[in-house]
């Protein structure tokens, strides 16, 4: 058995965005709702992190970085969005809270996103925000022994302030992948 994964802590100097022909990642410039092909879909439970996924967001693309934070209005295509965004991305991002992946009566939640990018093999980055994940199959499909980035806000405060390093860190996957490396 591996042993547990830690919290990834190492800052890493970068801001790349999208790749170019030559392999550079260059910024985008994409608005700050929902873009048509983000390069960062953000996956969460809304009523657990909605603060943080905002204020992630706004950190991204002040970096240049298209993101997917659905806020799809009422009686729009909700799931139809969802999978576009998602299929398209270059890297998911989980806000892994403790009832994230929890199957919902609503047609579409965290529980098929998570299974979508599981089974889909979707590069993906585990910002683990709770010591447990309360769903059994969460906990399966993410367990304690893979790579993730602790984050356990206690205030509302500490909820819009993202700890030092983690945007880096996320940047740094997502190069990684637009440049064909697993990491």
């Amino acid at each position: 058995m591996a042993a547990p994964a830690t919290p990834i802590e190492a800052p890493v100097a970068s801001n790349p965005a999208q790749a170019d022909s030559h392999g550079t990642l260059t910024p985008t410039k994409s608005p700050l709702t929902c873009a048509a092909v983000p390069l960062i879909f953000i996956s969460l439970r809304f009523g657990e992190a909605m603060l943080e996924a905002k204020s992630l967001q706004q950190d991204l693309h002040a970096r240049g970085i298209s993101t997917f934070l659905c806020d799809i209005p009422e009686g729009e295509d909700l799931a139809g969005a969802v999978i576009t965004a998602l299929t398209n991305c270059k890297l998911a991002v989980i806000l892994g809270t403790k009832t994230y992946g929890k199957k919902t009566s609503s047609g579409f939640s965290t529980f098929e996103e998570l299974r979508f990018i599981v089974n889909e093999r979707k590069p993906h980055f585990l910002v683990k925000m709770c010591a447990e994940f309360e769903e059994a199959e969460t906990r399966f499909r993410l367990p304690p022994d893979i790579s993730y980035f602790l984050w356990q806000p206690k205030s509302d405060e500490e909820r819009v302030r993202l700890p030092t390093g983690m945007v880096d860190r996320m940047v740094r996957r997502l190069h990684d992948v637009t440049q064909g490396r697993s990491g």
